[in-house]
């Protein structure tokens, strides 16, 4: 049986409104990070001082956006698993105990997902979308990323889709769990929301590539 520590990483730019629940969520999982290590993307706000606050490991930037950040981190990473948490969202308490389990009964594993609720700050009712392959809802081991290798930061808002899409090309080994493990808030300075038509072109991009390489 290999070892169940992992890092957990949160990359962030002025997250001040949302960041204490975030980092609340990651110090009382069941089992713990090793290491939790924020990348500040030269936030402007108080982002730096919540972290510290919480006596977490904090580290500036080397670059500018949300996958250099990412990027920065995983390169630091020192553990057999990776998981990642954006700072407006928050992980059922049992995320990583469920989903190492799940790694660790089959050593072939590169990855495993779980549910995910969407929920709003203004109300309205909530959204079970299921299991989903987004980062904050996955539990990874190193090696996946040292076989697909980093995220592609010239890509602002589909850089995850573009990863899944090189890691299946690659035969990643992945499997979901049952439960639900990340409530992901709904806002209006969500990245997906505020830069959509950039997301869409990116994503018509990815396509085309893949339709070339078929």
């Amino acid at each position: 049986m290999s070892s169940s520590q992992y890092t957990a990483i949160t990359a962030v730019r002025n997250g001040e409104n949302f960041l204490n629940e975030c980092l609340r969520s990651v110090i009382n999982q069941s089992l713990p990070p090793l290491r939790y290590l924020i990348i500040d993307d030269h936030s402007t706000d108080e982002t730096s001082k919540i972290a510290k606050e919480h006596a977490l490991e904090v580290h500036t930037a080397w670059g500018f956006g949300q996958f250099a950040a990412i990027n920065q981190a995983i390169s630091l990473v020192k553990t057999e698993y990776i998981a990642f948490l954006d700072h407006d969202d928050v992980w059922a308490s049992e995320k990583n105990q469920i989903q190492m389990d799940l790694l660790q009964s089959d050593q072939n594993l590169d990855c495993v997902f779980g549910g995910v609720i969407n929920f709003f700050p203004d109300g309205t009712p909530e959204i079970n979308l299921g299991p989903s392959r987004l980062l904050s809802a996955s539990l990874f081991t190193t090696r996946a990323f040292e076989r697909v290798g980093p995220f592609d930061q010239s890509l602002e808002n589909s850089s995850i889709i573009d990863w899944w899409m090189r890691a299946s090309r690659l035969g990643l080994n992945v499997a979901q769990c049952k439960d639900t493990v990340l409530r992901r808030r709904i806002h209006s300075a969500n990245k997906g929301i505020v830069t959509k038509e950039r997301s869409q072109s990116e994503i018509f991009t990815l396509l085309r590539k893949a339709s070339k390489n078929e």
